[in-house]
């Protein structure tokens, strides 16, 4: 990266004072000046706002800490001035009372979870200890700290880094997987519903089985109406029971496993019954990969479509495209229409809202495979007893003007989800029937959809924030941001959307600052 570090030592030193204060001594003589660029502190805090200082080169600096009741711990971290990639981290306790000190240090690249550092931080001993390019030892005064000259540059990692075998976005797991507990509060709820449910089924059971019995075999079909009663209410209530308070008791199996997942900031997946890492750069290649398989199977579509007969071309040439043409062309050929022609943009036009309402029927049709192949061996004709139904997608993207704000928001999940219960309406209605698993593929396929919804948005979130965290260019971002928010004040309901996708943003990192 064309950055020369001398051949020079960081000394560090640690010394808990009666003033109850935690003197931090950073003699930097390394090349580069060192900016503070964030702390985090579970106990204690800076002693004064004028103790937090940079790390001049070739300088000694002298920092304080107040020790609260349980002493010092935390975590702090600098960056190199000049290009912000070279980072020193340093996570210590030093109790007030009981207990040992900690430390760990980081030059150069900075840990994964600087936070979780904190608690596994190695005790400080007269063997001293090592990190990444740099080493410490415990002297009389503190710790002596050394950063090695060879310490190197952080680079943001990206999906091409990351390894094929190690990406996929299949998160489906078995039955045992998806009702697991994630820690005891939960296999409390979880276990306190089944027994519930399972008693109030017994109880009906024994209230319905006599009632049942009696109307189909009077006197004699009531008495065994009882003892069927009695007997399926007592079995459903035994079983319930017993599967509620096996999940009670699997949830306070698993509470330390949660306990340790939360500190390492790892996230709940409920379909495969784990706390997972998320690693944005895996989840991008996946979906990149996942892109290009789809995209694969639409041109070998095409290919497959070139061969076909067309009896009449005039719904292919209202889209202006081709009659072998995919179906993602043709969704994107009704999009890029159906927007010109809409009677909201276009108030008072009937021939506007006429050609809208042709497109509608049109893109239902080469929308649908089935559909499709009948209009292309029969021609208009074939299709004319099919019902107008707006697309659920197209209907929200133009209401409320979303193209804009699919970087931001990604397709509404409401859209989906209806445009998956109209397809499967209209099936109904033909009489078309489904395959055997098809709601559950049908369910994993909406549930792979909203996962690459959150993907796309949270790597469109991290590349509009690359500016502000890795260039600290603040006064460019916010300069950038208040210019992008302008333009999408233009769309259909602009200014309310922004208010809620701040009003959300805010919430969450409150949630998770709160955490």
């Amino acid at each position: 990266q064309g950055i020369s570090l001398d051949s020079s030592c960081t000394v560090c030193r640690l010394q808990l004072h009666p003033s109850s204060k935690m003197i931090l001594e950073i003699v930097n003589e390394t090349g580069l000046e060192f900016a503070l660029d964030g702390e985090w502190f579970r106990a204690g805090s800076w002693a004064d706002v004028s103790s937090r200082q940079s790390l001049s080169a070739h300088a000694t600096t002298t920092l304080e800490f107040s020790a609260g009741m349980e002493g010092v711990a935390g975590v702090v971290w600098w960056v190199d001035a000049t290009r912000h990639n070279v980072y020193l981290s340093v996570a210590f306790t030093w109790p007030r009372l009981v207990g040992s000190p900690t430390f760990q240090c980081y030059a150069g690249l900075p840990p994964d979870h600087l936070k979780a550092e904190l608690s596994s931080a190695p005790k400080i001993d007269a063997a001293g200890g090592s990190g990444l390019c740099c080493v410490w030892t415990l002297t009389t005064q503190g710790i002596r700290l050394q950063v090695l000259p060879d310490a190197q540059p952080f680079v943001a990692p990206t999906a091409a880094d990351t390894a094929l075998e190690s990406v996929s976005l299949h998160r489906e797991g078995n039955l045992r997987q998806q009702t697991r507990p994630k820690d005891a509060t939960d296999g409390i709820v979880r276990g306190c519903t089944t027994i519930g449910t399972s008693l109030v089924g017994g109880c009906a059971s024994a209230v319905m089985s006599p009632m049942v019995g009696a109307k189909q075999g009077g006197t004699l079909g009531f008495v065994k109406g009882i003892g069927v009663g009695v007997v399926s209410g007592l079995g459903m209530a035994t079983v319930g029971t017993a599967c509620g308070v096996v999940q009670v008791g699997r949830g306070f199996l698993h509470s330390v496993e949660a306990h340790r997942a939360r500190k390492e900031e790892k996230v709940w997946q409920q379909e495969q019954g784990q706390w997972i890492e998320v690693d944005l750069c895996s989840l991008e290649r996946a979906l990149e990969i996942d892109d290009d398989e789809e995209e694969a199977g639409s041109a070998s579509a095409t290919i497959s479509n070139a061969g076909r007969n067309v009896v009449d071309t005039e719904f292919y040439d209202l889209l202006s495209v081709r009659p072998d043409a995919s179906g993602s062309e043709i969704k994107k050929a009704y999009y890029k229409q159906a927007r010109q022609c809409h009677p909201d943009k276009n108030p008072g036009d009937e021939e506007a809202t006429a050609k809208f309402q042709k497109l509608s029927t049109v893109y239902q049709v080469l929308s649908d495979p089935k559909a499709r192949g009948k209009y292309d061996r029969e021609g208009a004709a074939g299709v004319q007893d099919r019902v107008v139904v707006m697309d659920p997608k197209t209907f929200f993207s133009l209401l409320f003007g979303s193209e804009q704000f699919i970087p931001w928001t990604g397709e509404l999940h409401i859209a989906t989800s209806l445009d998956h219960f109209s397809k499967t309406a209209r099936h109904a209605d033909h009489g078309e029937e489904e395959s055997c698993g098809s709601d559950g593929a049908n369910g994993w396929a909406l549930l792979k959809q909203q996962l690459k919804r959150e993907i796309e948005c949270a790597c469109h979130l991290r590349d509009k924030l690359e500016r502000h965290v890795y260039g600290r260019d603040t006064a460019g971002f916010e300069e950038q941001m208040r210019l992008e928010a302008h333009e999408l004040t233009r769309a259909q309901f602009g200014p309310e959307l922004l208010v809620v996708l701040g009003n959300m943003y805010q919430l969450r990192a409150e949630m998770y600052l709160a955490n």
